[in-house]
């Protein structure tokens, strides 16, 4: 197959035209028939999956204006890999809690619960509570220095005494469109 780096009919082309697409990749273009899906029922899944996307998409060109984020996803990027191709992967993987480690923590003010949370590039909070048996709001922690793999360290300033039975519930927020979050009773 031959190949052209420098190709004057084909430059700035992006998208489709009648029955071509046309993809931009970082070091080469390819020209390709457009699929036919008319006759596709997408199930369920399907179907929420490609709105996801498409919010992914629409999230990733809002994202990339920020001179700061288009920055860190430069940084980021792997060879072969557009900046874009980094944001929109930011979006679509999913945040998890690791772990939750709660030997520290007795339900004294002081005591510590150390949490262990990863996300793709961008974890900028994590906000652990803490709430009595009968679902009464003993206290609310956050933690927005965020760095990836890291442990995180909560240090209680309110007393629990009734700790046991009690419920630690740890949200981890990525930037501003999505988060997760694990739910622990002691």
């Amino acid at each position: 197959m031959g190949k052209s780096t420098t190709n004057v009919l084909s430059a700035g082309y992006s998208g489709k035209t009648g029955d071509i697409v046309f993809r931009n990749f970082v070091y080469k273009m390819v020209i390709a028939k457009a699929p036919d899906c008319s006759h596709t029922k997408w199930t369920r899944n399907q179907k929420a999956n490609r709105k996801r996307f498409s919010k992914a998409m629409a999230w990733a060109v809002k994202t990339l204006e920020n001179s700061e984020m288009r920055r860190s996803y430069l940084k980021r990027r792997k060879r072969g890999q557009t900046i874009y191709n980094v944001a929109v992967a930011d979006y679509m993987k999913n945040l998890r809690v690791d772990n939750v480690d709660l030997s520290g923590y007795k339900g004294r003010a002081g005591d510590t619960i150390v949490v262990k949370a990863k996300g793709n590039y961008a974890v900028n909070a994590i906000i652990l509570t803490i709430l009595t048996s009968q679902g009464l709001l003993v206290e609310t922690l956050k933690e927005t220095h965020c760095e990836l793999g890291n442990k995180y360290v909560f240090k209680t300033t309110e007393a629990n005494p009734a700790y046991r039975k009690s419920s630690i519930v740890v949200k981890v927020c990525h930037l501003p469109v999505s988060f997760t979050h694990t739910y622990k009773v002691i």
